[in-house]
Formats: C-alpha cells, sequence, structure tokens
C-alpha cells in the first residue's frame, strides 16, 4: 500500500512537483513537522515543558520547532499537547520515545491534541565527506548548529530562500557553526558532489509522507512510496475507513471474537462491552485462543478427548476422533458417566451435574440402595408400612404381603394397605359394625361404637353378639313373646317369622298386650267375667274372681250354657 511521490533524482520538472508534493507555500506550514493524534494527552510529568494560552494549534507547532526561550531551545522541543477549548499550548522536551517508559502510552483525553515531531532527518539523505561546491544561496547560523537543526532551517526556508525551495545543505563535519542551505541538488545542476572530508552534504528526499495523507494514522515511506500505518479502529491505504463491524486494531486487521456478536466489539481495541469473549477465546480483547485441554466461554471447560487435547475443538468441546475419555460422555464429553460402573447394588442409576443418584428397588434404601427397608416398611424408598397381624416380621419388604396372620384390624388387600370400608372392621376387614348412631362412629380397628351404643338386636363391648333368645333390640332390652317360641323371635325387631304371637300379646312384633276384654294369642279371645274385663286374664281368659257372666261356664268361660226361658217363671 503506498503512493509515488518521485524517484530519487527526477528531472527538474518532475522535482519542482515533488517539492510541492512537500511544501505548497513560500512560508512553512509548521504543523506538517508533526504527526498529531486527536483525543490523545502525553504525560510529561518528569519532562521540561512550557506553556502558552491562547494560541492556535499551528502556532503551538511554530514554537516547537523555532524554540521558546534559553530552556527550550530551537531542536529541543519534540512534541506539544494542545487543548482545544482553551486553546492552550504545552511544549515538551520529549516525546513518547524519550519520556519515561512508564509514560509512553498516550492517555485518551477528547479535548486534547497530542502532536509529534517527525523524523526531520528522514526526509534528508546523507553524503558524509562530500559538499556541493558554488551553491550557497543561504547561510544560517543557529545558537547550535546540528544535522537536524540544519534539517529543520532547510524545510522552514530562509529569508533568501523560501520554505520548499531548499533541496539540499552542507555543514562542516566538524565543529560546524552553520548551515549552508541550497535550492540544487545534482539533480537539478547535473554536476557531480565534490569530495571534501571537511564537510558532510544532506540532500532532501523528496517524501510524499511530509504531506501526511494518512487521516488516522501515522505515515512511513521506503523507496519514495508511502504506508500508512493507521491507527486503532481506522483502515483503508489512508486510514480513512472505519472499521467495519468484526474487525478492530490498526489497519482493523484483527478479528473481533466477542459472544454478544460483532457490535459488542470496540473497533480500537477489541473489547467486548458485554458477554466476554466468544467460545473459544479469552483474554482482554478476546485474540488469545484456548489452551489445549480448554474450550468453550472463557476457556472454563476442560476437554475429555479419549485421544488427547489436540482433537479437542477449542469452541465446542466436540472430540474429532476418539470420542470420549473414559467416564465422559455426551456430544462434547462433557456429562460425566458417575454410573460405569452402577453404584446402585439394588437399584437404577441416573446421571447428574456433580453426581448420581440411585433409584432403589422396591424393599431397599441408602444412598447406594444397599440397606434392606427397616421392619415394619416395604416398598419403593420403604416409603410404606406394612399392616400385618402377625407382626412386622411376616412382612415382604418388598411388596407388604404378609406371610402368615393375614392383615391386621383395620386393613384389607393382597398387601394389607386398603383401609377397612365404611361399616367392616377387624383384621382383613371381616366385621360388620353395629352401631345405633352409624357406621361413622365404629372403630375400623376393634368395631366399638364411639357414640350411641349398639344397633338393635346387638350387643358386647363390639357389638359382635346377637342378642340372647327371648330378648331383641336396642340392648337386647326387650322380649319376645312369639307364639311359636324364642327361636322364631327376630333379635333385632321382635318379629315372629312364625305362629304370631304368644297369648296375651299382639301387634307386628308382638310387643302389645291384649286389651281388657280380650285374651289369648292375637288377642282374639272374648272375656266373659262377672266381674268385668279387668279380672280376666290375657292370656288365659281365665277370671280371677267373680266367675263366669251368665251363660257362660268353664275355666275361660268360653263354654256357653243351655237354658229355657219359662213363660211364666
Amino acid at each position: 500500500m503506498g503512493v509515488a511521490c518521485g524517484s530519487l533524482f527526477p528531472t527538474a520538472l518532475a522535482v519542482m512537483a515533488l517539492i510541492f508534493c512537500a511544501f505548497t507555500a513560500a512560508k512553512a506550514d509548521y504543523i506538517d513537522f508533526f504527526d498529531c493524534l486527536d483525543g490523545k494527552w502525553l504525560n510529561y510529568e518528569d519532562s521540561w515543558k512550557q506553556d502558552f494560552d491562547h494560541v492556535s494549534i499551528e502556532e503551538c507547532a511554530q514554537k516547537c520547532v523555532e524554540g521558546t526561550s534559553e530552556e527550550l531551545r530551537e531542536g529541543q522541543c519534540l512534541s506539544f499537547n494542545y487543548n482545544k477549548p482553551r486553546h492552550r499550548c504545552t511544549v515538551i522536551a520529549d516525546n513518547r520515545a524519550t519520556v519515561d517508559p512508564f509514560y509512553h502510552e498516550l492517555i485518551n483525553y477528547s479535548y486534547y491534541e497530542y502532536c509529534e515531531m517527525k523524523d526531520i532527518l528522514s526526509f534528508f539523505i546523507a553524503r558524509p565527506g562530500y559538499m556541493q561546491a558554488g551553491h550557497d544561496d543561504a547561510i544560517v547560523r543557529p545558537r547550535e548548529a546540528t544535522p537536524r537543526i540544519c534539517a529543520l532551517r532547510c524545510l522552514r526556508g530562509a529569508d533568501s530562500l523560501p520554505a520548499g525551495f531548499c533541496l539540499s545543505f552542507d555543514m562542516a563535519s566538524t565543529h560546524p557553526d552553520s548551515c549552508l542551505l541550497s535550492r540544487a541538488s545534482p539533480a537539478t545542476t547535473g554536476l557531480p558532489l565534490v569530495s571534501n572530508p571537511r564537510f558532510n552534504y544532506y540532500q532532501r528526499n523528496i517524501d510524499a509522507c511530509f504531506n501526511d495523507p494518512c487521516v488516522h494514522g501515522y505515515c512511513t515511506s521506503q523507496e519514495n512510496r508511502i504506508n500508512c500505518i493507521c491507527d486503532t479502529g481506522w483502515g483503508g491505504e489512508t486510514c480513512d475507513i472505519v472499521c467495519f463491524l468484526g474487525t478492530f486494531g490498526s489497519g482493523c486487521s484483527q478479528t473481533c471474537h466477542c459472544a454478544g456478536g460483532i457490535s459488542v466489539c470496540n473497533i480500537q481495541s477489541g473489547e467486548c462491552s458485554t458477554g466476554g469473549c466468544a467460545a473459544g477465546w479469552s483474554g482482554p480483547n478476546c485474540q488469545t485462543a484456548c489452551p489445549a485441554g480448554q474450550f468453550g466461554l472463557g476457556c472454563t471447560n476442560t476437554c475429555h478427548c479419549a485421544s488427547g487435547h489436540s482433537v479437542c475443538d477449542t469452541e465446542t468441546g466436540v472430540c474429532s476422533s476418539g470420542g470420549c475419555s473414559a467416564g465422559w460422555e455426551g456430544s462434547n464429553c462433557q456429562t460425566q458417566d458417575f454410573c460405569a460402573p452402577n453404584p446402585c447394588i439394588n437399584g437404577a442409576c441416573e446421571n447428574g451435574e456433580s453426581g448420581y443418584t440411585c433409584s432403589c428397588h422396591a424393599g431397599w434404601q441408602g444412598t447406594n440402595c444397599d440397606a434392606a427397608c427397616a421392619a415394619g416398611t416395604f416398598g419403593l424408598e420403604c416409603a410404606q408400612t406394612c399392616h400385618c397381624a402377625g407382626g412386622t416380621s411376616v412382612c415382604d419388604v418388598q411388596t407388604g404381603v404378609c406371610s402368615t396372620g393375614g392383615c391386621a384390624a383395620g386393613w384389607s388387600g393382597p398387601n394389607c394397605q386398603t383401609d377397612c370400608l365404611p361399616g367392616q372392621f377387624g383384621p382383613g376387614c371381616t366385621g360388620t359394625c353395629h352401631c345405633a348412631s352409624g357406621i361413622s362412629v365404629c372403630d375400623v380397628t376393634t368395631g366399638n361404637c364411639s357414640s350411641g351404643g349398639c344397633s338393635a338386636g346387638w350387643k358386647g363391648s363390639s357389638c359382635q353378639e346377637a342378642c340372647d333368645p327371648g330378648s331383641f333390640g336396642l340392648g337386647c332390652s326387650s322380649t319376645c313373646h312369639c307364639a311359636d317360641g324364642v327361636s322364631v323371635c327376630d333379635h333385632q325387631t321382635g318379629v315372629c317369622a312364625s305362629g304370631g304371637c304368644a297369648a296375651g300379646w299382639q301387634g307386628n312384633n308382638c310387643q302389645s298386650v291384649c286389651p281388657a276384654g280380650q285374651f289369648g294369642p292375637g288377642c282374639n279371645g272374648t272375656c266373659h267375667c262377672a266381674n268385668g274385663g279387668s279380672v280376666c286374664d290375657t292370656e288365659t281368659g281365665n277370671c280371677s274372681s267373680g266367675g263366669c257372666v251368665t251363660g257362660w261356664e268353664g275355666s275361660s268361660c268360653q263354654t256357653g250354657t243351655t237354658f229355657y226361658l219359662c213363660q211364666n217363671g
């Protein structure tokens, strides 16, 4: 990348064009002596400096070139800081190359511009031991005549030799006291230099870099071709193009590696404003590839490739060959196989992020499923409780089935895990509740009624005993009155299954005594007592006093007598 500005010894016409290329005005443009960086500031804490207020940046450049005082004479100023808002100029006797190494890095200050004087002697070709005879157009006598100061004077021009017209100068090789400036050179005169060990000759190397074409950078030249070294964040032949997204640095030569995408990449430094580095990269500006054996975001993951780190992709961790090393699995070998071999003695193993978990078979518990369920428990995770009538020792730890004795009171089912249905109780739920207040007050274990006592026809602590023959009802407190005996009497209701009521009783369950004047089975007999129905036995019809009424006879006065009516008494 370069722009030709002429050959070393061009024709006279070309030389004039080259002179115009370096200085285009009769008066030197002092700012052309400097490479300036906008927004930068040099820390000059340990350097000699001098401040000037209310000056332009061009005037500041002139002060640096010409010198300002006894303390900072011509040729001693190497750079300056310029405060743009305050128009304040600080000339400095150092530059980045000479300042204390601790301060050689420029500091970002948006309202400053830092200008560093170019290597003036690089614009001249030295010919030690030679001189150009007869072409001394101007003789200047600086306070100190050095090759650099004479070069500055040639570029600045003199009263009789305007800026841009000086092509060479001579000076004494020892104890020089003057600069012999000339508008001529062998290229313009066609005459060779004269050998003279008492002089040194310097000829302008007309260089396009003096009119620095690099917009955001600095210029270097070789064989009359320029090369722009761009500031970070800029590219293009003349450093006038902002780095495209995804590139950064000087000349936009570096590639961004941000996890958040190219939009978060600083075009100057490559630093990622958010999200950190993309997978496979690390470092302050994400330019360091993950070291062997590491991969992913921030290079924080470890490779597990059977064939070694060299086959591990630094972005994904995928092994290009050989698969995963022992104990690891997954597409990028990041899932540790904690289950190989299976640590779960009586169960299934499941991998986790940092370990394994065992799902124990029924009847087993513990971290590695190596402990049988405790007595009285069974099933998965030993979470179920045994309900065996024969105790915990007969309960199968896997199924809960009772090997002997069946289920404990209040439970049923193949493994005794089913509660007795309402109205049932006892071992295997084989007992039927008989509570006067309903099944809700029946204890499923004992059958005891918590309130209300036993229902009709039942007695005992758990109401499981039927009433004794001849009694029935609540508390078995009622007496049966059946003609065919107690065996046909319902122990709950007192109803006679056959034969009807015993003599002297009537009603649905034979609990009503015959009314006065009636007796016998079903109270179907009519009393014939002389003293009225009150003396008539309700069972037999016998009259307890007074005997039978007229016309009836017999033990129960149920036999009618024969009599005749007399006409006359």
